[in-house]
């Protein structure tokens, strides 16, 4: 169930999708041989109207992850427009009878081929460990990426992931390391 927050910002989501859309039907590329400057002014309203990509990004994450919680954990109350995507902190606190849950979202796709780059093999460190010491009776790590759960699934992270579920959204597969 969506809620009026939500449905805001899928608006606006859409909103700049149709905008793109207008542009591309109005505008023609510019042929390779075009001045720098054809290519600049047919560029630059597309970086504007996709300016917020990876946020709407990690906000339809959320909204999957949210669908998850819901299904796992009936009676959860949850709204994704309540946080901003850049926010500091745990991505998602919530309670459900009694139970205190908090999770992490990830739409990282893997920088190298089969393992993450430096930083972002860092940043999952910093999440996991947020996770382990955040008071819960739950924690999740939520993934979008196919490639990025099987690098997580590997023996490498098993010591950070200890007390995790990592959930690979939209795809009904995840795992917990005791």
């Amino acid at each position: 169930m969506q809620r009026i927050g939500e449905r805001q910002q899928l608006q606006r989501i859409a909103s700049r999708l149709g905008s793109l859309k207008r542009h591309l039907r109005r505008r023609h590329i510019p042929v390779l041989s075009a001045h720098p400057r054809k290519w600049y002014s047919f560029l630059w309203p597309i970086k504007d109207m996709l300016g917020t990509v990876n946020a709407d990004m990690s906000f339809i994450g959320m909204l999957l992850a949210h669908s998850y919680l819901r299904r796992k954990h009936p009676g959860i109350e949850l709204d994704a427009s309540t946080k901003n995507q850049y926010a500091p902190g745990l991505d998602i606190k919530a309670h459900a009878n009694g139970t205190r849950i908090v999770g992490e979202l990830k739409t990282t796709y893997p920088y190298g081929r089969g393992e993450f780059g430096a930083n972002q093999h860092r940043s999952f460190l910093r999440d996991f460990h947020k996770l382990r010491h955040a008071p819960a009776d739950r924690r999740y790590l939520f993934v979008t990426e196919p490639a990025t759960f099987e690098i997580l699934k590997a023996k490498t992270y098993r010591r950070y992931r200890r007390g995790v579920t990592v959930v690979l959204l939209d795809y009904g597969r995840e795992f917990t390391s005791r």
